[in-house]
């Protein structure tokens, strides 16, 4: 069967930072004065939304994202970047938007802005390295997650996506340990379960192999990944 190692992929492109440098910080959970998304005319087009707060704007951007509408979530983002163009938060959520919208070397602009305006952040740094895998620039990534660990021992995205970068590179054990930390950090977050699995497989420890996948499938919430699952324990 071919191996199903997943990368992580975070919902927001970092953790979102509440403050630039210049201790700025913008309330981006609950922002006043959004309209309901439903009510505004052209729900895609910024215009309307013009003079609202970064802080609104990056809430509407959100909405828009969720929802799947890249284009107009990256509109909403570039008014708020106009406003406060020393907020990281903005410019590693464009990143995010334009990386699910295929433009991997403006999602990379936009992330190494924000590490530029946050450097010591983990999220943006695991971040920063996943959009560089992308790129095939794997020995950057992994020094990112490394970054990212230095700041932050037990940061799941960081040892999640460095244990896949191990795997793929058959650093069998590199990626054990990164697994087996992630797990540590996160004990019911399925990933980490998911993929461990794999490495036990690999290591030929096939009784480790299945409790990870049996785990796995008590805490997932993907249908699709629960059936592989499911089919991987019955082969």
């Amino acid at each position: 069967m071919n191996r199903l190692l997943s990368v992580a992929l975070l919902a927001t492109l970092a953790t979102a930072c509440s403050k630039d440098p210049g201790r700025t910080e913008v309330g981006f959970g609950g922002a006043a004065g959004s309209p309901p998304l439903d009510a505004a005319p052209n729900q895609g087009d910024p215009t309307p939304h013009r003079n609202l707060s970064p802080a609104a704007l990056f809430e509407i951007a959100q909405k828009h994202l969720n929802a799947g509408d890249v284009e107009a979530a990256i509109g909403h983002l570039d008014l708020a970047i106009q406003q406060l163009p020393g907020n990281a938060s903005l410019y590693a959520t464009r990143a995010t938007a334009h990386s699910a919208d295929g433009h991997q070397a403006r999602a990379l602009a936009d992330i190494e802005r924000a590490v530029q305006l946050a450097p010591n952040e983990p999220g943006l740094l695991t971040n920063r390295g996943q959009i560089l895998r992308r790129f095939g620039r794997e020995q950057d990534a992994r020094a990112d997650f490394d970054s990212a660990l230095g700041l932050v021992p037990d940061y799941y995205p960081a040892l999640f996506n460095r244990g896949v970068l191990h795997f793929n590179h058959a650093e069998n054990q590199a990626a054990l340990a990164d697994f087996d930390a992630a797990v540590a950090a996160q004990p019911e977050t399925a990933g980490a379960y998911y993929n461990r699995s794999f490495v036990y497989e690999t290591l030929g420890d096939l009784d480790a192999a299945r409790a990870d996948m049996q785990a796995f499938l008590e805490r997932t919430k993907s249908s699709e990944l629960a059936e592989l699952a499911k089919t991987h324990l019955a082969t």
